[in-house]
């Protein structure tokens, strides 16, 4: 990559904002598996309550970068911070309990238990006590209530019940979805969320993350650009394992280097 080439939006103004603003901080950060360098000093903050979208070609870094920032990955180099903690070696669980909750390009559910089953799994992954599915509804009576509000207010009350197998592929994100936001997370990460969806079940998805809560930053990483338009309040582009722009959605859409790199004849 042609470093000489890249021009850089305005970054967020850091001295705009204290540091308890920033929901993610992340300094210098590199992640390499022997000679291949797959992050090369990335440098993101992203302040509470944002919309952020990363976009990037195939094999630029971006869920290596998700896989990093939850614990999934160690970095090589750099550091991470959540809500100022530094949590750079910090594990998943650790991470998740902090307030991170993401999303898979594939879903990461459990086909043969209901849809119940699921959500509770994802309330009971944040508690010390172990869960066990099989025991008594009264067990759990606070969070089961908790679970049946969420699915009526997203009007998946009728699908509480049914296997997550049996659902259609857009359903199942939509649970899948939900199971980050039921953690009541201060960060969502969200790994192309409606991947392989048809437009209609992208748009509830979207529909879906307009109810999270304005305290809930998310980082949503998304090829459609229709999507990324309408949703993302920031936006960052990931080239070769680097940001090369950073900046509102115009700044970015305006991007000569973008354009030429990434978004084609967009503009």
């Amino acid at each position: 990559m042609n470093t000489e080439a890249i021009q850089h939006v305005v970054a967020p103004d850091v001295d705009a904002h204290n540091a308890t603003d920033w929901a993610l901080e992340v300094n210098n950060l590199y992640v390499s598996y022997g000679k291949l360098k797959v992050l090369e000093g990335i440098n993101m903050s992203v302040a509470k309550g944002e919309r952020q979208c990363i976009i990037g070609p195939n094999g630029a870094g971006k869920t290596t970068f998700f896989n990093t920032i939850a614990g999934v990955v160690q970095p090589t180099s750099g550091a991470i911070r959540l809500g100022g903690q530094d949590v750079s070696r910090l594990m998943p669980r650790q991470r998740a309990h902090i307030g991170v909750a993401r999303t898979f390009q594939r879903t990461q559910l459990f086909p043969q238990l209901t849809v119940m089953e699921n959500l509770l799994l994802a309330i009971a992954a944040l508690e010390t006590r172990r869960f066990n599915v099989f025991r008594g509804a009264h067990s759990y009576e606070q969070s089961r209530s908790h679970v049946e509000s969420h699915l009526t207010h997203f009007d998946l009350g009728m699908a509480k019940d049914r296997l997550v197998g049996e659902l259609g592929y857009g359903e199942q994100r939509q649970i899948e979805i939900l199971m980050a936001m039921i953690q009541n997370p201060s960060i969502l990460l969200l790994d192309e969320p409606t991947a392989g969806l048809a437009a209609a079940d992208g748009g509830i998805v979207t529909e879906l993350l307009d109810e999270c809560s304005v305290e809930t930053t998310i980082i949503m990483i998304e090829h459609d650009m229709d999507i990324v338009f309408k949703f993302a309040s920031r936006l960052s582009v990931l080239s070769a394992g680097a940001i090369i722009a950073d900046g509102t959605v115009d700044e970015v859409r305006a991007n000569a280097t973008v354009q030429n790199i990434y978004l084609g004849t967009q503009g």
